[in-house]
């Protein structure tokens, strides 16, 4: 591990791509054992779109963002008062999709889209504010995250190229600064942050200011680790690109994929972090399905991908531990296409994931 001690540095995963050619093969007998004591249950909404992230505010109020680009561009926004029981429309747009939702209390809500569009909420989500100032930027927002009442940052991808940006706001959206246009200190190396890195996820851990940026491109992943004015930089190789995060005390869970669709050569990866040793160790989830999402409560730790190319039998990737990683069960269901896009922990026994065509599935230990 090689540490930086720059003000803007990045934290680089060099990752190597393997060819092969295009064959279709079932899931690896490398998969996790299934495991009997969960059920899922599916919770009807009203939308039919591809579900995009979900989040909560507390133990009843959530919001999920839905979206597709093909045929035409559509929008929704779905809200719950009763834990995710059921769930009413309170927004829907068809100028973009939305990709990633921030909550602040149970009053303030933004979400961010594919075209530069940021959405806001005032009132809970009753009536929202349009903002297009950026829509014709080029800005493709992954992903918005608070990191106090009014601070917040926007990542994600400008332009055609894997070329990466950052938003931040100090006054609760007002205004939005371009970290890396905007930059007039040489110390702050953002072209070298940036660049090829298509920034997919944020976290951030408030006990040690620590923000938290994941994304690459699929042959060159990177994390970024920001501690007050210092990024950790540590190189290791995995051939993916990390696309999501969850954090839980000094413990730090990233999860990716090489966005292959050859089963033969198509991977996931997870990779851990700890604070207090500065450490990466890579988890063996005893299988190389491609992994989206991870969410994490207590000891239980919940993943999220894809089944090989054009296995049509078994449920789409679904995976848990509840020893922090240590062993895994694969989770047993019915739905084969269900391309799972976010997971939201309830607590250490249960979970929501959500994905294709208005699914959405809570997943409880027995």
């Amino acid at each position: 591990m090689k540490l930086l001690k720059v003000l803007f540095s990045i934290f680089v995963l060099t990752l190597l791509v393997n060819c092969s050619e295009n064959t279709s093969i079932p899931d690896q007998n490398t998969s996790p054992p299934i495991s009997n004591s969960i059920e899922l249950t599916t919770i009807k909404i009203p939308t039919k779109l591809t579900l995009n992230c979900i989040e909560f505010t507390n133990a009843l109020n959530g919001f999920i963002a839905a979206g597709s680009v093909y045929p035409n561009k559509e929008s929704e926004i779905l809200k719950t008062t009763d834990g995710g029981t059921t769930w009413k429309k309170v927004y829907s747009s068809s100028d973009f999709s939305i990709n990633s939702i921030s909550i602040k209390n149970n009053n303030e809500v933004f979400s961010v889209t594919d075209n530069g569009t940021i959405l806001s909420s005032s009132n809970g989500g009753t009536t929202w504010n349009i903002d297009s100032r950026l829509k014709a930027k080029g800005y493709y927002m992954s992903s918005i995250k608070f990191t106090s009442n009014n601070e917040a940052y926007i990542v994600g991808q400008k332009g055609a190229k894997a070329h990466g940006f950052i938003l931040k706001t100090i006054d609760n959206g007002l205004t939005w600064t371009d970290l890396e246009k905007e930059n007039t200190n040489p110390n702050y190396n953002y072209e070298q942050l940036l660049e090829n890195n298509h920034l997919t996820s944020i976290t951030y851990f408030a006990p040690t200011n620590a923000l938290i940026f994941s994304g690459g491109t699929w042959n060159d992943g990177k994390i970024s680790i920001k501690n007050n004015d210092f990024w950790d930089v540590n190189t290791i190789n995995e051939p993916v690109k990390f696309t999501d995060m969850a954090i839980k005390n000094d413990f730090l869970i990233a999860v990716g994929n090489n966005g292959q669709t050859n089963a033969s050569t198509e991977k996931g990866a997870i990779h851990s972090y700890n604070s207090n040793t500065k450490i990466w160790k890579s988890i063996d989830y005893n299988s190389d399905n491609k992994l989206t999402n991870v969410a994490m409560a207590e000891n239980t730790i919940l993943i999220a991908g894809r089944n090989k190319s054009n296995n049509l039998t078994n449920g789409e990737y679904l995976a848990i531990s509840i020893d922090n990683g240590k062993t895994w069960s694969r989770i047993p269901h019915k739905h084969v296409v269900a391309e799972w896009n976010d997971l939201h922990a309830i607590n250490a026994k249960s979970f929501f994931a959500i994905g294709y065509k208005g699914l959405l599935v809570k997943i409880t230990l027995k």
